[in-house]
């Protein structure tokens, strides 16, 4: 350049010289610059070349004649992108505003000289990619993975935006194509894993879904595809069909990640499709949700090896139809196919519980952590805690009971089971799951030699603890307890008259101290327990005793050192009821009614002023016997002994009072009274029984023998969405005297309850889809089956009065009403 610009030189001045020589100089010919190309497109970051070229002159296509700028900055900057003195041109990493730039080259000799070209600058295209894990029963390795649009109106698959295949570890990157139109669904099919359960090598056999609602910038990571994230997509395009107005997409999706998080407890808040499973035992503590995560995939890989166990994966397939309808039931849209079977109704809650016992003593990954079964004891807490809250699971399977009659029903491998305090007969097993065809069977080895000789009075169902399901059991004035397997006293045989119980049906047996004697009834019965309520959540049961309220921990198999006293001046209650999702326990104790709230871990009693000016007129000259608790709507049921009324109580709006220990209904539909009968009538009732499933409610009443044995069946009504201005507490209700019907009759021996209110209860039948009641005859030979809903919708005598309660028949001579189970 310097030599070019040399000679260059040399002719200017030879000109100048023959000027002053007084000779006419030989002038350069005129020019001009041309740029090329003149208009162009680069994309954001991307290069172009430009050349100037001197038109008119030898000296063409020399980069070192022009000068190069930008937008009239000389070489350019990092805003409207930047130009060598070669012309080379690099367009900004995004483009200006406006978008469009000037290139000009401007000669170095004559700088009035010069030539532009005009630069659109457009946005570099977006490289998408999606990367993740796919975890099935284990890390799915060589499984086919693909990224599609999802139809935001019912979740369904829509156009194919990339695929990957994921590697021995399970991980994936998927390049997309183009921007997801909004949310986005990413599928797994196929693979191979190492099961989580027993190591071995296990073959693929389902789709694995999950759910995004966008998927926005270059790179989206920490994708998890896991068998949870297939529940959530179920539960989202289940929410996007509901009734009414369709929510939107994120709104379906987040509740269906709330409702599965909170299952299977892995924390409020819990994303499903970020949480990649975890067994290592440090994060039992430091990444909780990770390893609940983990636990619960080889729980659900657990039971799936051994319901079908070639291709165990299909059970994620199957409970994911199972949610079809929003609920754990083995129902979904229809019979579920399960290898060559069909998927019990108790797969995805019992069965499951039962299973995750299992798989934390046994499952390898658990083992290869570094975890033993006491170390996952918070785990599977949570996780029971989740099952036993959720509205996933059907109240129907006796996780939630409501009250602590000496009658509870346990479902689990797809059989719905009664088990009842049978006094003499120890305990007494139905098995409803046809309840028109009732299989009974009793254990009364347990009154004759567990409890020696005294009557069996307390069952109550347990899920949680060990690898089956239970039932603890107590007799009302020993102080000793039992914790039985359901499974051995659901298919046992029970021994021959005179042996004791076999070993294989005892898992806890032993004496607990009581240090407050035994307590009188009004009777003059004496007792130390005289009610229990399960707590799955916390692995043990609430008791009624002589001591109080307090907790027996099924860990420790002990008592446990907090004590609600009973109430001054009140006496322990026959029969109590509980919320336990809500934390609450609430017993008539005769002169009064008391409130354990167990989050608080204190007792209230109700306000004296209200008591005596609401519940005393119900029962002059009484007591308030029993309670029980509509654990869906929240409400509690209580009655008096020997009148025909009951009260009703809406625990989620009460309030209370720390400072004296009181508590109050609230003053707007917050409490309700039903007479239900005249005194003609004879109507004496003895206790209740509520059924959160159907909202119906079982009454007992006091028995009369020869001359009265009532039954009555009401409706409950929901205090948050009363029908009227005000709430009720029982739309309606029906009462029968089963001695005015002869069909319900064994022998010479007639029905008629005890006043003991433990001898009867109610369940509501999953199979069916309908409430029974379950009363045991006064000599504990028979049981009769009430279908309560028949009974209930029976044409009645009359409009007003008793007669609008009364049914116009017979309900004995009606088949099914009044069903008499003999044969244990």
């Amino acid at each position: 350049m310097q030599t070019r610009w040399a000679a260059l030189g040399v002719t200017v001045a030879a000109v100048l010289l023959m000027t002053s020589c007084g000779e006419s100089p030989s002038m350069p010919p005129p020019f001009s610059i041309a740029v090329s190309p003149n208009s162009i497109s680069v994309m954001a970051s991307g290069t172009q070349q430009f050349s100037a070229t001197l038109v008119g002159t030898a000296n063409s296509n020399s980069p070192a004649f022009v000068t190069w700028s930008v937008n009239g900055v000389v070489g350019g900057n990092s805003t409207v992108g930047s130009i060598s003195f070669t012309g080379l041109y690099t367009a900004p990493a995004a483009p200006p505003n406006p978008n469009g730039v000037t290139v000009t080259a401007t000669s170095a000799a004559d700088p009035s000289k010069s030539a532009s070209a005009t630069v659109t600058i457009k946005a570099a295209p977006v490289v998408l990619s999606v990367s993740g894990t796919v975890f099935s029963g284990g890390a799915l390795a060589n499984s086919t993975v693909n990224v599609s649009n999802a139809n935001p109106a019912d979740g369904s698959v829509g156009g194919l935006l990339g695929t990957a295949t994921t590697d021995s570890s399970g991980n994936f990157t998927a390049m997309l194509s183009s921007a997801p139109t909004g949310p986005v669904i990413i599928t797994a099919t196929g693979g191979t894993y190492t099961s989580t359960a027993d190591g071995s090598v296990t073959t693929g056999t389902i789709s694995l879904s999950a759910f995004f609602d966008s998927v926005s910038g270059p790179t989206t990571t920490g994708v998890a595809i896991t068998p949870l994230t297939e529940f959530v997509a179920t539960l989202t395009k289940k929410n996007l069909s509901g009734s009414g107005t369709a929510p939107t997409f994120a709104n379906a999706h987040a509740l269906g990640n709330a409702t599965i998080a909170q299952f299977y407890g892995l924390g409020s808040g819990a994303t499903t499709e970020t949480i990649v499973p975890s067994f290592s035992k440090g994060d039992i503590a430091a990444h909780p949700a990770n390893f609940s995560a983990g636990f619960v995939i080889s729980s659900l890989e657990t039971q799936g090896k051994g319901l079908v166990p070639a291709t165990s994966d299909k059970l994620v397939a199957a409970l994911s139809n199972d949610l079809d309808d929003g609920v754990f039931d083995g129902k979904g849209k229809g019979p579920i196919p399960l290898g060559n079977r069909t998927l019990n109704s108790t797969a995805g809650t019992i069965d499951f519980l039962i299973a995750g016992n299992d798989c934390a003593g046994s499952c390898s990954s658990i083992k290869n952590g570094g975890s033993n079964a006491s170390d996952l004891t918070p785990v599977t807490a949570q996780v029971s805690s989740g099952v036993q809250a959720s509205t996933l699971t059907p109240k129907a399977f006796g996780l939630t009971p409501g009250s602590s009659a000496a009658l509870t029903t346990l479902a689990f491998e797809g059989h719905q089971y009664i088990f009842m305090a049978g006094r003499t007969k120890g305990i007494i097993v139905l098995d409803v799951t046809d309840p028109t065809n009732v299989a009974a069977k009793a254990w009364p080895c347990l009154a004759t030699s567990t409890f020696s000789m005294n009557f069996v009075s307390g069952v109550v169902p347990v899920v949680g603890t060990e690898s089956h399901p239970q039932v603890f059991v107590y007799a009302i004035a020993v102080q000793h307890i039992t914790v039985l397997n359901a499974e051995v006293l659901a298919t046992g045989t029970p021994p021959a008259a005179g042996l004791p119980c076999p070993a294989s049906l005892v898992d806890v047996d032993k004496d607990i101290v009581i240090t407050n004697p035994p307590v009188p009834f009004k009777a003059g019965n004496s007792t130390v327990f005289t009610g229990a309520i399960p707590d799955n959540g916390k692995k043990g049961v609430w008791l009624a005793t002589s001591d109080g309220y307090e907790f027996f921990d099924l860990s420790t198999n002990s008592l446990t050192t907090t004590v609600y006293p009973v109430d001054v001046g009140q006496q322990l209650a026959e029969n109590i009821g509980g919320d336990i999702n809500h934390n609450q326990i609430v017993a008539g104790n005769y002169l009064g009614v008391q409130l354990i709230d167990l989050s608080l871990q204190k007792s209230f009693d109700m306000d004296s002023t209200f008591f005596t000016n609401n519940i005393v007129p119900l029962a002059p000259n009484d007591y308030v016997a029993t309670t029980s608790v509509d654990t869906t709507d929240r409400v509690a049921i209580g009655t008096a002994e020997d009148v025909g009324n009951s009260f009703f109580i809406n625990l989620a709006t009460l309030s209370e009072n720390t400072a004296n220990s009181t508590f109050l209904p609230a003053s707007t539909n917050g409490f309700a009274v039903v007479q239900m009968a005249s005194p003609a009538t004879g109507l004496d009732l003895t206790g209740a029984s509520a059924d959160a499933s159907s909202h119906m409610v079982l009454f007992g009443t006091e028995s009369n023998p020869g001359l009265s044995a009532w039954v009555a069946v009401g409706k409950l009504e929901d205090p948050a969405h009363p029908a009227g201005s005000t709430w009720v507490g029982m739309t309606d209700w029906v009462m029968w005297n089963i001695l005015n019907s002869p069909s319900v009759a064994v022998g010479s021996d007639t029905y008629f309850p005890t006043s003991d209110p433990a001898v009867f209860g109610c369940m509501y039948n999953i199979g069916v889809g309908n409430p029974y009641g379950y009363l045991l005859a006064s000599d504990d030979t028979f049981v009769v089956q009430v279908d309560m809903q028949g009974l209930f919708n029976m044409p009645r005598s009359g409009a007003t009065g008793d007669a609008a309660h009364l049914p116009a028949t017979d309900p004995g001579l009606t088949p099914g009403i009044f069903t008499v189970i003999t044969g244990y």
